[in-house]
């Protein structure tokens, strides 16, 4: 039996699919700029497969000691059961699923009334909740598992999701809207073929069944999720010096919400850079004395000098004339040169960095390892 450390392993240089592209939807849909970098989305790809190369290892390990024939459901639950955020977040999305099912049985089912009754025990025909309180009602000693059932309170980073969501569309247009509402559809269980691949699954043993399966691809979409998340954060962090106080208390909103810090940070230097050649600049001609001296940039002062020249044409000799304008058309050519990034700088500088996402990694595993999933 290949033990599925091996296969994570020779996961990464053998599988020949790459989910980058629907990650770089997931990427904008989740708070990154309309077209994320590719290097980015490739980072985030390596990590939450290894994630999920991680997790079936785990679950494997529990289905074995459990004497099971295949990954389920339960596996996942118990890995899960030190991240209480975590396993609460999957019960709901087992109970979404749940009431999925149900409006496609019947038409008088309501979707959103709870599968719980009063007494919090699922009915029989929600399969997956049902299965999720069985077993955690076996393994419960303290009542603390149950009661997530029960646990109707506000996830918060799913609120500030969602608040980020209805700033990021503010402002969109229809076409705009339309392509941000398609780019938030895209997840991992449309492409179950080719995400089976992507995870090895024909080298996996045990294999996880169907339920399973289900569960592992929205497992790796909290992933990008989170990940999204610890980069917003980190991207705020690694900027906060040119953010005003009362912003670094406030939570990170998405790339593209007015001047994003890489555009304020480009805009910082180029001012950086202009007081500097302000600084460099000789002094004004006997001719400028009468200017106020509270006029003291190169710019004014160039546009000075050329008034000047212009009220000393008559004195000028034809040489001097040609000469002046051939300068005044190359400062003219420097300043609408430099009057601003191009379009694909301002892009680069609204996307989640490589190194954002590197960092974001980081405190990913580190807080995985700490909770044991």
């Amino acid at each position: 039996m290949p033990h599925l450390c091996q296969v994570s392993n020779h996961a990464r240089g053998s599988s020949r699919v790459n989910f980058a592209t629907e990650i770089q939807a997931m990427m904008y849909a989740l708070g990154d700029c309309r077209k994320p970098l590719r290097e980015s989305a490739l980072l985030v790809e390596a990590a939450v497969q290894q994630k999920m190369l991680s997790i079936l290892n785990k679950s494997a390990q529990i289905c074995i000691s459990r004497g099971g024939r295949f990954i389920g459901i339960e596996d996942f639950l118990y890995l899960m059961r030190l991240d209480r955020v975590r396993l609460r977040r999957l019960l709901r999305f087992l109970s979404f699923k749940d009431n999925k099912l149900l409006k496609t049985l019947s038409d008088e089912e309501d979707p959103s009334e709870s599968a719980f009754g009063v007494d919090s025990k699922p009915t029989n025909t929600s399969k997956r909740q049902r299965i999720a309180y069985e077993f955690l009602s076996m393994i419960d000693q303290t009542g603390e598992f149950v009661s997530l059932f029960e646990d109707d309170g506000i996830d918060q980073v799913k609120q500030e999701r969602l608040e980020r969501v209805d700033e990021m569309t503010k402002k969109m247009d229809s076409a705009s809207y339309q392509d941000f509402s398609e780019s938030r559809q895209v997840n991992f269980y449309k492409k179950i073929a080719k995400f089976k691949e992507w995870v090895v699954y024909s080298e996996l043993e045990p294999k996880p069944n169907s339920s399973a399966i289900e569960v592992l691809t929205y497992l790796a979409y909290e992933t990008v999720a989170e990940i999204v998340d610890l980069s917003l954060y980190v991207r705020r962090d690694m900027n906060s010096a040119f953010l005003e106080p009362n912003d670094k208390l406030s939570a990170p909103k998405f790339v593209n919400s007015g001047i994003c810090a890489g555009q304020f940070q480009m805009s910082h230097m180029k001012s950086h850079s202009k007081k500097a050649s302000d600084q460099a600049s000789p002094p004004a001609s006997p001719s400028s004395s009468l200017v106020s001296p509270s006029i003291t940039s190169s710019n004014n002062f160039a546009s000075l000098a050329g008034s000047t020249n212009q009220s000393q044409t008559e004195f000028a000799q034809p040489s001097d004339i040609k000469t002046g304008s051939t300068l005044g058309k190359a400062k003219a050519k420097k300043r609408k040169k430099a009057s601003g990034p191009s379009p694909y700088e301002v892009a680069v500088a609204n996307a989640l960095q490589p190194h954002h996402i590197r960092e974001a990694i980081r405190r990913f595993w580190n807080r995985s390892e700490q909770m044991g999933f």
